[in-house]
């Protein structure tokens, strides 16, 4: 009864020798066998689309991480969800193509960790509603 699950970070993405290791996960593992826990955070840093994902790969992301993201580069910071520069209204809209099952508000090294759990939570009703 028990399942793998990859969850990813930005580095997945990042093309070796003009492949990109996230795409060999997905090509070359059983879907029944290997779920992937999508960090859509991590995702959009390293420039993907989750969108495009699931539309290439559906059913595939049962499990999200939702996290939000402010700035860019070297200014780049994690937020509440909803007060970044995510679209997660757009990504919500494909999460039964996407396949998923649960997501997860996290963040990596938030200020204040009830804060940004209250305020993440609010907003992901509210995006979902």
């Amino acid at each position: 009864g028990l399942s793998f699950a990859y969850h990813n970070h930005e580095f997945e993405f990042e093309p070796t020798d003009g492949v990109v290791p996230y795409d060999i996960l997905l090509a070359d593992t059983d879907p029944s066998l290997v779920k992937m826990e999508l960090d859509l955070y991590w995702a959009t840093v390293g420039g993907q689309d989750p969108v495009a994902m699931f539309e290439r790969h559906p059913g595939r992301f049962p499990l999200w991480h939702v996290k939000d993201a402010r700035g860019s580069g070297s200014t780049r910071e994690q937020t509440a969800v909803g007060e970044g520069t995510i679209d997660f209204r757009r990504i919500f809209d494909h999460g039964s193509q996407a396949g998923v099952q649960h997501m997860f508000v996290e963040a990596d090294e938030p200020a204040d960790p009830l804060a940004l759990v209250r305020t993440s939570y609010e907003n992901v009703r509210r995006l979902l509603g």
